[in-house]
């Protein structure tokens, strides 16, 4: 994975992206090279000037991570940087998205393929934001950008920010091998506040840039919980306005030797979900499986019971009919959405609801606007390097 050729040469425009992973006019699949899994070899080969982008005279990296920030938004507002267009996992979920950038491994690779899901130990339900007792061979997740960055002579930290809230087996292996520093901001009171959420995260940044007394050599990766606001107002002028602002501050930074990178892990479309099909959905799985739903936001899967799969899949045709893809493991893997194996078989449900269109049964009916499909807002992430 980690080589010397500048990965960035051949990545392709946003319209031919799209054309390429295209399965219909809504959809688009995740790219094999070009997507958020390469977000580890590309901050492996800036921190070892492998890549057109050499490091400044700071030697020091400043990786800006926005939670839930699509292409298109970033390529309104973001004009003074160089920006590419990847695509997020299946499915386009933050618990899947980030572990995929730092560790460079596919969702079929690290097995945390969204929110709700089996264990692979026991395949007991679980959600992953709040297990913590999670058994995996001790090379598991063993090394990720963390590792790299002190193999090459730097000293990895993480600005939680919102992840300060957290506790949990996922956020253990997401800063795993970096010093991480807890917001002191309590972002549970600003995460609709989005000049807070750039002041907040700013204040975090120089603190830590201006302890470095010795310039030594940083990689400092910044999580900005610009999600939570999103989900309920969409991407509206105060989120461009909060871009903007974070743009401004990388070009401060830029000029004063750092080097600044940022990137995404999904994007966002309106959804409109209803308490009614919410409850036809929960009838259904009653009826026909043994768990509850899996999955999240607008990817959802059942466990259903021996013998009742085409029952259910029928079913759910009739009640969905061309606002949702209802697809297989079989198909998962035939259409390369997701590919299977052993492991990841046994941890998702044996049938699968995508949403289509902005229809769509989430949970978080509340939440005017979500993720977690293959439609290209939500699929399509920016990276974006300021020089």
């Amino acid at each position: 994975m980690l080589c010397n050729s500048n990965i960035l040469e051949n990545f392709k425009n946003y319209s031919d992206l799209i054309v390429q992973q295209a399965i219909d006019g809504y959809s688009v699949l995740p790219h094999t090279i070009q997507s958020i899994v390469s977000i580890r070899r590309i901050i492996y080969d800036i921190l070892n000037n492998k890549i057109s982008y050499p490091l400044l005279s700071k030697e020091t990296l400043i990786v800006l991570a926005f939670d839930g920030i699509n292409f298109n938004i970033a390529n309104s507002v973001w004009k003074t940087c160089s920006l590419f267009p990847l695509t997020s996992t299946f499915p386009s979920i933050s618990s899947s998205a980030w572990l995929s950038s730092l560790t460079g491994m596919q969702v079929n690779e690290h097995y945390i393929p969204g929110v709700i899901f089996k264990k692979i130990e026991n395949l007991e339900l679980m959600n992953v934001y709040t297990e913590h007792n999670i058994t995996y061979n001790d090379n598991f997740l063993s090394t990720n950008i963390f590792s790299d960055a002190i193999a090459l002579g730097f000293e990895p930290y993480v600005i939680s920010g919102f992840l300060s809230n957290i506790r949990c087996f996922w956020k253990d292996q997401l800063v795993k091998n970096s010093e991480v520093i807890e917001c002191k901001c309590d972002w549970n009171n600003i995460k609709f506040c989005t000049n807070k959420i750039y002041e907040c995260t700013i204040r975090e940044l120089t603190q830590l840039l201006l302890k470095n007394k010795n310039k030594k050599r940083l990689l400092i990766w910044c999580f900005i919980n610009t999600d939570d606001y999103i989900h309920k107002y969409g991407y509206d002028k105060a989120i461009e306005i909060c871009l903007q602002q974070f743009e401004n501050a990388a070009l401060r930074l830029v000029r004063k030797g750092y080097n600044v990178i940022g990137y995404s892990d999904h994007g966002m479309v309106a959804n409109y979900s209803s308490k009614k099909l919410i409850a036809q959905l929960d009838s259904l799985n009653s009826e026909h499986c043994e768990n509850i739903i899996g999955g999240a936001g607008r990817v959802r899967w059942f466990y259903p019971i021996r013998g009742q799969e085409n029952i259910l899949k029928q079913k759910l045709l009739a009640m969905f009919k061309d606002e949702a893809y209802i697809l297989s493991q079989a198909d998962l893997h035939k259409k390369f959405i997701l590919l299977m194996n052993s492991t990841i078989s046994k941890q998702i449900g044996k049938i699968i609801l995508i949403a289509k269109s902005h229809n769509f049964p989430s949970v978080d009916f509340e939440n005017k606007f979500n993720h977690g499909a293959l439609s290209i807002d939500e699929m399509l992430i920016p990276l974006a390097i300021w020089s």
